[in-house]
């Protein structure tokens, strides 16, 4: 598995105006033949004011996912402030946002108050064994409470389970899904992924615990039967 960075703006407070950066930096991410990402992680964003133009941002995201046939993720934080809506891009149709919780699975005050699903994982409270994992390659690191460090966390467990979907047909000495375990590799179908290794306090909180979801599912069996089980509230959700 590789790792790649790429540097969007000296600081948070010039993101809004980073825009062709952050397009030129997907582009690059998701068309570089060399690079070639499934994932792309945000782990930033800023106020979505009404009427806002992100045009260069949203034919940046067009462009890879028409590229990639829809074959790759996209993930950003959703904001730090519950009374402004999500920042962008995790308000962006493509993306998955990203909300914070504690290690009890509780969502934070501090994330964007609106209606709605929500998928959330670790961004307060984050057990020592991710803490310690990150500082280990990255020393510097802030890893203060909030959903950029959620979207992080987020973005390992996506790579996570796309890696072992790649693997299961082989585990398996089965082929005859391959095309099923595709398909979560898309937007929609990393979202229900999610959603599935998720623990609910509200109907609308997903908790994304893979601790919990890795202990469930004993056997490789159980995972197939899991990855089929999104993939199909995918396809009921598509016709709808």
């Amino acid at each position: 598995m590789d790792l790649y960075l790429i540097r969007v703006a000296e600081n948070t407070h010039i993101l809004q105006n980073s825009q062709q950066s952050i397009a030129k930096a997907i582009e690059h991410a998701g068309l570089d033949l060399e690079w070639n990402v499934d994932i792309i992680s945000m782990s930033f964003g800023y106020y979505d004011k009404p009427g806002m133009n992100h045009t260069v941002i949203d034919e940046a995201i067009e462009r890879v996912k028409k590229y990639r046939k829809e074959q790759d993720s996209a993930l950003a934080s959703a904001g730090n402030s519950w009374s402004q809506r999500i920042s962008f891009p995790a308000s962006h149709k493509d993306v998955i946002s990203i909300y914070a919780g504690d290690s009890k699975g509780v969502f934070l005050n501090s994330n964007p108050a609106h209606t709605g699903k929500k998928l959330g994982t670790y961004g307060k409270d984050v057990p020592s064994s991710m803490v310690n994992e990150v500082k280990s390659h990255f020393p510097e690191a802030d890893l203060s409470a909030g959903t950029s460090i959620a979207t992080a966390i987020a973005a390992g467990i996506v790579a996570m389970m796309l890696s072992y979907a790649v693997a299961l047909p082989s585990i398996m000495k089965n082929n005859g899904f391959e095309e099923i375990l595709a398909k979560i590799s898309t937007k929609k179908g990393m979202e229900h992924m999610l959603e599935a290794m998720s623990l609910t306090r509200h109907e609308e909180e997903h908790f994304i615990s893979p601790m919990w979801y890795w202990g469930e599912k004993e056997k490789d069996l159980d995972i197939l039967v899991s990855i089929c089980g999104a993939i199909e509230q995918m396809n009921k959700q598509l016709q709808e």
